[in-house]
C-alpha cells in the first residue's frame, strides 16, 4: 500500500467543537463581570473617602459642592468684574449658572447688570404691582432666592396687596457690604428703577470682613470686601501671571464643583472620590497662589490705589465702635434715600449663630461645623452687641429696623449650613416672613 507524504495521516473519530453558550447567557456573564468591577471599584473609592475625608458621608460631601461655588463667587475666581461705582458684579459673560437654586429648582441666572436675577433690575411702579428690592450680602441674596415664596404669601395678607403683582428685584450679592447697598440702589436709581418697598438684610459682613479681611492688610474699612486681592492684578506687572492662573484655578474649581453636583449618581463613591481628590489639588494651588500674592505685597508694600486713606485703631473697641458707627450711617442714608423716593425701606440685622444664646444649636449643625471659625465667634461676640445698640437708635430716629438676631431662638431643629453665616431653606423662609410681616405692618 502506498501512502501520498503530503497527505495529512489519519486519526481517529474527529474532536467534537466547543458548544458556544447563547448569547443571553454571555450577556449576562459579561454583566456580572462589568458589576463586579464596578463594585470593587466603587469599594476602593470609599475606603479612598474614608482616607483623605475624615468622617466621610455624602452629605457633607454634597453640601461642599453646593458651597464650594459660592465661596469661589467671593473671591473674584473668574466669575465675578470690577464695576466703576459698586466695586465689583458677577460676570455674565463667564458663567450664567447660580450659586443656588430656587424651591422649585430653578436656576437663577446672572443678568445683563451682573446680578443673580432672571430680569433686569429696572422695573416701573404701576397699579398692579408691588416693587420688592433686596439688597445686602450672601445671606440677603439667598433669603430672595429661597424665601421667595414665603415673602409672596405673607405680602398678600396685606388687603392692600392681594391682587397686586410682587415683583422681587435681586440687587444683592455675596460679600456686599455698606456702602455697597446704599450705592446699588442709587446706582439702579439714577439708571430709572422704580421700588416700592427696599429691604436690607446685613451685619455680619460688615462687621467680619475688615476684622478679619481688609484690616489685616491695612485696607480702608468702606473698601470691598478682598480689595487687596482684587487689586494685586492691576498693582503689579510681575504679579500678573500668578494672579490670573489663581483666578482661573478659582474658577475651574468652582465649575468642578458644579459638575459633580449636578450628576445624576451623586452617591457613587468613585464619582465624589474622584472629585475629592481634584477639588483638594485646586485648593491646595490656590492657597499656595494667595500666599505668594500677599508675600509679594507685603515685600513692596500697599500702595494707595489698594489701601485708599489710612485710617488706624488703637484697639478692638474702637475698631468695631466705627464699624458699627458706619454701618449705621448708611442704613440712615438708605432710609432717606427711599424717604425721597417714596418707597418704603425695612432694615434687618441678620441673625447669627456666633452670637450667644439666640439659637440652640442641633447635634447636625454642631457635626456640620456650624461654630467651627473661631475668628467669626470672636468678631460677633464684639461687634454684634455694636449692631444691636446701633439699631435701637436707628428705630429712635425713625428707621423701620428689625433686629432678627433672635429669630431662631425657639428652633432647636438644624438652621445654619455653614461655619459662616447661611441658613438652610427653612431658615430663609423665616427670615423673608419676618420682613415680609414688616412690610405688611408698615403698609397697615
Amino acid at each position: 500500500m502506498q501512502f501520498n507524504r503530503g497527505a495529512p495521516a489519519p486519526t481517529g473519530s474527529p474532536t467534537p467543537r466547543a458548544k458556544k453558550l447563547p448569547l443571553p447567557r454571555r450577556l449576562l456573564f459579561l454583566s456580572l463581570i462589568v458589576a463586579g468591577l464596578v463594585a470593587l471599584t466603587e469599594l476602593a473609592c470609599f475606603i479612598g473617602l474614608v482616607i483623605v475625608d475624615d468622617g466621610f458621608s455624602f452629605a457633607r460631601l454634597h453640601h461642599e459642592q453646593e458651597q464650594v461655588p459660592s465661596i469661589t463667587l467671593h473671591k473674584l475666581g473668574g466669575e465675578s468684574v470690577f464695576h466703576p461705582y459698586l466695586g465689583f458684579t458677577c460676570n455674565p459673560e463667564v458663567d450664567r449658572r447660580t450659586i443656588a437654586k430656587t424651591p422649585a429648582e430653578k436656576r437663577i441666572p446672572v443678568n445683563d447688570f451682573g446680578f443673580l436675577d432672571f430680569t433686569p433690575p429696572i422695573h416701573k411702579r404701576s397699579p398692579d404691582k408691588f416693587i420688592v428690592g433686596i439688597v445686602g450680602g450672601s445671606v440677603a441674596w439667598f433669603v430672595s432666592a429661597e424665601g421667595a415664596e414665603a415673602l409672596t404669601r405673607v405680602l398678600r395678607e396685606s388687603p392692600r396687596l392681594r391682587d397686586k403683582e410682587i415683583v422681587l428685584v435681586r440687587i444683592a450679592l455675596p460679600a456686599y457690604k455698606q456702602p455697597q447697598q446704599l450705592l446699588t440702589l442709587s446706582y439702579f436709581l439714577s439708571l430709572g428703577a422704580e421700588f416700592d418697598a427696599i429691604v436690607n438684610i446685613d451685619g455680619f459682613n460688615e462687621i467680619r470682613t475688615h476684622a478679619l479681611g481688609n484690616g489685616a492688610t491695612g485696607i480702608f474699612p468702606p473698601y470691598p470686601h478682598a480689595w487687596a486681592i482684587r487689586m494685586e492684578r492691576l498693582d503689579d506687572p510681575k504679579m500678573v501671571g500668578i494672579v490670573y492662573r489663581h483666578l482661573a484655578y478659582q474658577a475651574t474649581r468652582s465649575a468642578w464643583a458644579r459638575f459633580f453636583r449636578d450628576l445624576p449618581f451623586r452617591y457613587s463613591c468613585t464619582a465624589n472620590f474622584i472629585w475629592k481628590c481634584r477639588d483638594r489639588s485646586l485648593e491646595r494651588t490656590i492657597v499656595e497662589d494667595s500666599i505668594a500674592i500677599s508675600e509679594s505685597a507685603a515685600q513692596r508694600g500697599r500702595s494707595y490705589q489698594i489701601t485708599g486713606p489710612k485710617l488706624a485703631f488703637d484697639n478692638d473697641d474702637e475698631l468695631y465702635d466705627y464699624l458699627a458707627s458706619y454701618w449705621k450711617q448708611c442704613s440712615l442714608q438708605l432710609a432717606r434715600l427711599c424717604a425721597g423716593n417714596g418707597i418704603l425701606y425695612v432694615h434687618a440685622l441678620q441673625p447669627n449663630q456666633y452670637l450667644p444664646g439666640t439659637k440652640p444649636i442641633s447635634t447636625e449643625e454642631q457635626e456640620g461645623g456650624a461654630l467651627s471659625q473661631a475668628g467669626y465667634a470672636d468678631s460677633v461676640s464684639k461687634g454684634y452687641p455694636r449692631l444691636i445698640e446701633k439699631g435701637k437708635e436707628l428705630s429712635v430716629e425713625g428707621v423701620r429696623f428689625l433686629d432678627l438676631t433672635r429669630l431662631f431662638a425657639e428652633h432647636p431643629e438644624p438652621i445654619y449650613n455653614d461655619n459662616c453665616c447661611h441658613y438652610n431653606p427653612q431658615g430663609n423662609e423665616l427670615v423673608a416672613q419676618a420682613v415680609a410681616r414688616a412690610i405688611v405692618a408698615a403698609l397697615e
